[in-house]
């Protein structure tokens, strides 16, 4: 699919990083971020899920299942609202009107991916309808102008997580979604599914094989060209 990406007057260009943990999005995100600030442009970077913030807090606790109700037990459509809620007191409390770019680790993307793959047999559809309603819709939070999904195979994933050391937000290296092969092999299909069918989805693979990673800087200048591709001047006019 072809999307053309315009900067509307007084708004930034808004993209997303989406892909399982271990893809490699907060490293890349960095790295596209330095490269627009030296072509000159005003940039943000926010992750999500905000765990220094009022809900990121108790979803660290939910994720690492210190919360009395635990991210494997809750069903899709709460840890969808407490996702949604964490990423609406970030966008109330931010002022982008003199940006170029908002570069998101992660968006609604993320919710409308694991929450749909985890809903009753039969409700993926629905879910994803109503996550994406409840983010958009009822709770205003802007569309982003492109998604860049970062493919990668999840045990190369659950891999490369491990290298990263214990969580800020929990002691272990593993949170309760990341420990689950079964669902990250869901979500990574769930994340090609969706591109295939929304215009402003686009899948960066970053598998060499089937062992082995595409190295940064191959992988950085793919998701350069995709920009390129949908219009996007990475240097100030």
């Amino acid at each position: 699919m072809s999307t053309k990406i315009s900067r509307q007057p007084g708004q930034p260009v808004i993209i997303a990083f989406e892909g399982i943990d271990g893809s490699g999005k907060t490293r890349h995100i960095t790295m596209l971020e330095d490269e627009l600030k030296q072509g000159g442009k005003k940039v943000a970077n926010l992750s999500f899920p905000a765990y220094d913030e009022f809900f990121g807090v108790e979803l660290g606790k939910i994720l690492s299942g210190r919360h009395s109700l635990g991210a494997d037990r809750l069903d899709a459509k709460s840890m969808a609202l407490w996702y949604a809620m964490d990423r609406w007191n970030v966008f109330r409390n931010s002022n982008f009107k003199d940006l170029d770019f908002v570069l998101l680790n992660r968006y609604t993307l993320s919710s409308a991916v694991y929450q749909s793959v985890r809903a009753e047999a039969g409700q993926m559809e629905e879910t994803t309808n109503w996550i994406l309603e409840l983010e958009h819709g009822q709770l205003g939070l802007p569309q982003p102008d492109l998604y860049i999904v970062l493919d990668v195979i999840p045990a190369t994933a659950q891999k490369n997580v491990k290298r990263k050391g214990a969580r800020a937000y929990s002691e272990k290296k593993l949170d309760l979604y990341e420990r689950s092969s079964k669902l990250l092999a869901a979500a990574r299909q769930r994340y090609l599914d969706l591109a295939a069918r929304l215009p402003n989805i686009r899948v960066i693979p970053c598998m060499q094989n089937e062992t082995q990673m595409k190295s940064m800087d191959e992988v950085h200048q793919e998701i350069i060209d995709c920009l390129t591709a949908c219009g996007v001047s990475l240097t100030a006019s």
